[in-house]
């Protein structure tokens, strides 16, 4: 997304709108009409965005760690007014906490250093534009709108996104399911890789399914690649026997 890692950083188009145009934008320009399209935590809102925006565009779509609205989520409030006052250089340990706090299992302490250095990459200003767009979301009137069959992906020991806040979004969204991950935290993908890639590739394939036909040959073999890569992920974020 634009502003995060060695993406370019305009000034402004920090909206869920602005990271929105950008997907759809990629999307034309690889020449995907429709896609199984995910998003996690912040990614969560852009992903919904498109579904509600672009609906022929979303065949599927994947939401984990998703919070509810920003302004009425327990932790969001509070982590925006510490990001508000970050300034440059921005200090590696309040990233590292930041980055480590969002997960229940332990990570590789190489994963952990990757995840850091990319997080560095932004100015405070960025972050600070990216929280406070994000505080101004409130799709809970749109989510009604997404016709696409919807996977919401919980970490039972998630302290951002509450088991309050699925129930409240399976309330709202069409057509969801709900799978509960435990000992996991907000980051599913990170602590629990291997699961989260299988149940991506059957909801995917379940999607496609119920549309009348298997995956086009070209999504295919993308998607066996991605779960493919999300397991090789997995080994390399097992922590050895002596940090567990």
């Amino acid at each position: 997304m634009r502003g995060h890692g060695d993406a370019e950083r305009p000034e402004a188009g920090y909206r869920a709108e602005d990271y929105a145009a950008d997907a759809i934008e990629l999307l034309d320009q690889l020449g995907l009409e429709s896609v199984v399209l995910g998003g996690h935590s912040l990614g969560t809102y852009v992903a919904a965005q498109i579904a509600i925006e672009q609906p022929q565009r979303v065949a599927a779509l994947v939401l984990a760690g998703a919070p509810g609205t920003p302004a009425d989520n327990a932790l969001l409030p509070e982590v925006a007014a510490a990001v508000a006052d970050l300034d440059d250089p921005i200090d590696p340990t309040f990233v590292r906490e930041f980055q480590a706090s969002t997960t229940e299992r332990p990570l590789a302490p190489g994963l952990l250093d990757t995840f850091v250095e990319e997080s560095l990459k932004l100015p405070a200003w960025t972050w600070r534009a990216a929280f406070a767009d994000m505080m101004r979301i409130d799709l809970s009137e749109r989510l009604g709108d997404i016709a696409a069959p919807t996977l919401l992906v919980h970490g039972v020991e998630d302290a951002i996104a509450s088991r309050r806040e699925q129930e409240w979004l399976l309330a709202r969204l069409a057509d969801a399911r709900l799978v509960s991950l435990e000992r996991t935290g907000h980051a599913p993908h990170w602590e629990r890789p291997e699961r989260y890639a299988t149940e991506l590739a059957t909801f995917a394939a379940a999607a496609y399914a119920s549309r009348g036909a298997t995956a086009a040959p070209r999504e295919a073999p993308a998607l066996a690649a991605t779960t493919s890569k999300i397991a090789m992920i997995s080994r390399a974020a097992r922590p050895s026997p002596s940090s567990t």
